[in-house]
Order: C-alpha cells, then structure tokens, then sequence
C-alpha cells in the first residue's frame, strides 16, 4: 500500500516499473501550478468537482489538463481541454495491480516506460470499464487506454504524434539495406526510426544523404519503399522517383470522394474527428499513389497519409 499511498498524496511522482515484481522508485514528474492553469479550466473543475481537495495539476498535452484529487475517501482524476470542456475522469489505483495484459502490453512496446500515473475507468453501478496509464520514455510522454480486459485501445501524445523509436543502421530490416544499396550508392546513414499509428507498428523512416541531398525514404513494416522526400521540403515522391520534386501531382478532393477504405479508418479510429481537408496524390501519368487527410479531433490536429489503396502509412 505504500506506493498507494505515494500516489493518493502526490498523485503526480513517476512511478518506474519493469514488472508487478520490481521494485518502483518514485521520481518527480513535470507539473503545472494552479496560477498557469487557464482560469476557464479551473472553472469547469469546480462547476464539475465542487467537493474535490487536495488538487494538483499536470498538462498532459498541449491543449489538455489534468486534476489530480481528493474526493471523499479516494483519489480521483478529471481532464480537461483548455477551453474548458470536461473530457474523462477516473479513480487513480496503484499501477502494481493494473491487469496484465496491460503491463505485458507496455512491456512489448515501450522499452524502458516508467508510469506517471494509473487510472481505473468505472460505470455507475461500479463496474469496471478500462484503464489509463500515463507514462513517459525517455523525455517523450504517452497517454494510452485499453478496456476493461486490459486490451490496449488509444493512444494520445503531448503533440498529437506518434513517432515510434530510433533505430541503429545495423538493425535496419535487410530489405531495407538492400534496397538503399541499389538505389543510393555510397549514400550516408544520418537516422532511422519506427513509424507507429496507435500504438501498432506501421512502418519505418529513415533518413540518408548522398552527393550532398538529403533523403526521407519510408518503408511499410516489411521493409519495403513506400515513398521518398528530398531536401527536407515534405514533398512525397513516388516510387522509383528519388531524385525529382516534380513527379508527383496533388488534387485536392472533397470527403465524399475519399475511398470507402479510408473514411472506415477513420469513423471507425478517431470517432467524432472533424474533417478538414483532402487531397489524392498521382504520379506524373496520372495514377493515384496516395491520399492525405487532415482533421481535427478534441481540439488536436492530426494528418494521415494513405496509400492508393487506402491503408494508413502514417500520422502526424
């Protein structure tokens, strides 16, 4: 119950942890004092939480904050935009007795995470409805979700992105040595990095220079070319076109005329996203190679590019 304990009273210590088993070692984690919460925010909070004591604050992303507090005889959290729009609440537990199915999760996919916090979502009647954890690695900060069962279901970030992590060039997919070997001789490896879209890996990135151009080639999970942009001006190029901003033509299309692929992926991934823009790619005969929709949920916005066929290649 210690660290039960550490987590009613300060509610905002990282909370390292490899297993149910390790030891954790509380660590401070960033908060935000009361004086640079917005007062619209602050606002909602007692509209909402009239009883709530002992409060404290962290920004958990750019346009969201979260309280943590006491009410009655448990510790609570309610977040909220910065307009002050109530989100979601929970009651924080002790990450030691979260599901695990979700501790194997974080395990598999987040190397060297350490909770901030843990979050267990109930109905009215009590019943357990999911959980949340909020974790760091390294200096980035991750807000995930999973159901009752522990299945991992969202995943939200300080800066709507979701990047994956660096990779060496010596672990780099042999596909992916061979096919810079064929298409860039005696090019230089700068970076690489895995590229994921809810939690879920959906591809790399990696980036070289050769005869002094810079060159951003991203690969689909089995490591094969998926497109390529040059100098650092985010033009996608299509395949087989490493050396040419100018083979590649976008039309901007109305959301009606997205593929049936594409809006499935979305209602069913970003319920409630508001569309914003659309355009389809094709290369310089004419066939379509990709699209990129841009909209906005929660006060977020987001980009997601598709391949001709509509699968998602990646979010920013």
């Amino acid at each position: 119950m210690k660290y039960a304990i550490l987590a009613t009273f300060s509610g905002l210590l990282m909370l390292s942890s490899c297993s149910k088993n390790d030891a954790l070692t509380p660590q401070v984690a960033n908060t935000v004092s009361v004086a640079n919460v917005p007062q619209i925010v602050l606002s909602s909070m007692s509209k909402n939480f009239p009883s709530a004591t002992q409060t404290t604050w962290t920004q958990t992303a750019p346009t969201a904050y979260m309280a943590s507090f006491s009410q009655g005889n448990a510790r609570k959290t309610a977040t909220f935009q910065n307009n002050g729009v109530f989100l979601k609440t929970g009651d924080v537990i002790d990450p030691a007795i979260l599901p695990t199915a979700i501790t194997d999760y974080l395990k598999a996919n987040y190397a060297g995470y350490a909770i901030v916090q843990a979050d267990v979502k109930k109905d009215a009647s009590g019943l357990v409805k999911g959980y949340e954890a909020l974790i760091t690695v390294g200096t980035a900060q991750y807000e995930l979700e999973f159901d009752a069962a522990g299945k991992f279901t969202k995943l939200e970030t300080p800066n709507g992105h979701d990047q994956g992590t660096g990779i060496a060039e010596s672990t780099l997919l042999a596909a992916i040595t061979s096919y810079l070997k064929a298409n860039y001789v005696s090019y230089t490896f700068k970076e690489a990095e895995s590229r994921m879209a809810n939690g879920v890996l959906s591809g790399y990135k990696v980036e070289i220079v050769q005869n002094n151009t810079q060159y951003h080639l991203n690969f689909d999970v089995a490591g094969a070319f998926v497109s390529v942009n040059t100098g650092g001006k985010g033009d996608s190029e299509g395949k087989g076109s490493a050396d040419s901003d100018n083979n590649h033509n976008d039309t901007v299309i109305a959301q009606k005329d997205l593929p049936a692929s594409v809006t499935a992926y979305l209602d069913a991934t970003y319920k409630g996203y508001a569309f914003v823009s659309a355009v389809v790619e094709k290369d310089k005969v004419g066939v379509i190679t990709g699209y990129e929709v841009k909209f906005t949920l929660i006060a977020k916005n987001y980009e997601a590019e598709f391949d001709a066929s509509g699968k998602l290649l990646k979010l920013d």
